[in-house]
């Protein structure tokens, strides 16, 4: 499934540079289809990644929390957050001491996943952050082993003091103990239009 996500992006990155090309070169007309059409596109791609969170729930996941419109903030003891918003902006504190991941996701709002009363599950944990329109921020302890694989269509990276930015930068860390570690977390942060920040 995160292959063929990760076929789906670039295919769609390759037939946008095309289709840019064909207009640039006069063949093909589309900055009138953008102008008309874009806002339609953004809603149905943020449409997508909610029905995909929603679809792919695992066996560990407890209680999927959402909403539709309006501001979430919640503090959070269980081991899988499963939080969805489409308008409104989503806050988690998280103190599971057996934590394993989990998915965060909002179409139009920030999202803020605050993992410093936190504790590892034994293994590998996954945890995916996802947004639209907005900024996203993720906190984890300084003693907490984790890598970031981070992208952004339009906007920056930030991880501590470290930058990316211009079109679809990408950020991919692994702390120096990641590997070693037995208990660790690997997160997943993917943003439209909007700033990421990671931070200990």
């Amino acid at each position: 499934m995160k292959t063929r996500g990760r076929y789906w992006f670039g295919g769609l990155l390759i037939l946008l540079g095309i289709i840019l090309l064909l207009d640039n070169a006069g063949v093909w007309g589309f900055q009138d289809v953008v102008e008309r059409f874009w806002p339609v596109l953004l809603v149905l791609w943020g449409v997508s990644i909610l029905l995909r969170r929603r679809s792919s729930k695992s066996e560990n996941e407890g209680e999927r929390t959402g909403q539709f419109v309006g501001n979430m903030r919640t503090a959070s003891s269980q081991e899988y957050l499963s939080e969805t918003n489409v308008f409104g902006e989503v806050e988690v504190r998280v103190s599971s001491r057996n934590f394993r991941g989990g998915n965060v996701s909002t179409v139009f709002g920030n999202i803020v996943v605050d993992c410093l009363d936190a504790a590892l599950a034994e293994g590998e944990n996954t945890l995916g952050v996802s947004g639209v329109f907005g900024n996203i921020e993720v906190i984890v302890p300084k003693v907490m082993p984790f890598a970031l694989n981070a992208n952004t269509l339009f906007g920056t990276i930030f991880l501590n003091d470290d930058k990316r930015s211009g079109i679809a930068p990408t950020l991919n860390h692994e702390s120096p103990e990641y590997h070693s570690a037995t208990k660790k977390i690997r997160i997943r942060v993917s943003q439209v239009f909007g700033e990421v920040h990671v931070r200990q």
